[in-house]
């Protein structure tokens, strides 16, 4: 398993704007890069998950190369965001309810709702109710997809009290 140094764990969470240069050999590595992951995962090859394993590390260090070498950072998250915003996401996913208001996740986190707010606005770029409903449709779309499930048992799962008014209003 590859083990990272230690500031390009911590970087992981950094926002960068970084303007893409075709030519530029770094951004052709990480290119390459991803086309190997895509590979590996389309086929089934033996030591698919170690390929696997080594290529999503070394696709995050190019890209962590590519941001150093242009520097353009707009917000460095302090550890506690980080935290916060992972713990949220984690919450939002073992509760899978599109009921719980954002009041109790806040509670649960022990911070106050503007807090998580801003926390989420400043990672995300949106509003904690975006990311819970963007997390939730993309496991109703994965659900329905997997066609195992009706409507309505899929409606009970995700704790949606009117299947049709929410696919109306939020599926494609």
């Amino acid at each position: 398993m590859l083990k990272f140094d230690v500031a390009v764990i911590y970087e992981l969470d950094t926002i960068s704007i970084t303007e893409i240069d075709q030519e530029n050999q770094l951004v052709q590595d990480a290119y390459t890069t991803i086309k190997k992951c895509i590979f590996e995962y389309q086929n089934q090859l033996p030591g698919k998950d170690l390929a696997l394993q080594y290529l999503v590390g070394m696709l995050l260090l190019r890209l962590y190369r590519i941001s150093q070498a242009h520097q353009t950072q707009i917000h460095t998250l302090n550890q506690n965001e980080r935290s916060v915003f992972r713990n949220f996401k984690k919450l939002v996913q073992e509760n899978n309810s599109i009921k719980k208001k954002i009041e109790d996740y806040a509670s649960e986190l022990g911070i106050s709702v503007a807090s998580l707010s801003q926390i989420c606005k400043t990672i995300s770029g949106k509003k904690p109710k975006e990311v819970i409903l963007d997390f939730l449709i993309l496991n109703i779309k994965s659900t329905l997809k997997n066609m195992e499930y009706s409507i309505s048992e899929v409606s009970y799962q995700f704790d949606i009290d009117d299947p049709s008014y929410f696919a109306q209003n939020h599926l494609p």
